[in-house]
């Protein structure tokens, strides 16, 4: 799910338990089972990184 406001954007994914959190990066909403990015503008962003987990996460539905 990607949410938008006006300084940021937010790119979550479900199915994510087993998605280590990344400090600054990913952090852990709920039980854990999603997990959600916070880009906000001017930000640099690891493409690569969350690519890799939308792949990972979108594998299991």
């Amino acid at each position: 799910m990607i949410h938008v406001a006006r300084n940021k954007v937010s790119f979550m994914v479900f199915e994510a338990g087993d998605v280590e959190p990344v400090k600054g990066v990913l952090r852990s909403m709920g039980n854990g089972d999603r997990k959600t990015a916070d880009i906000t503008e001017g930000q640099d962003v690891d493409y690569d990184l969350l690519a890799g987990i939308l792949a990972k996460t979108s594998s299991k539905l």
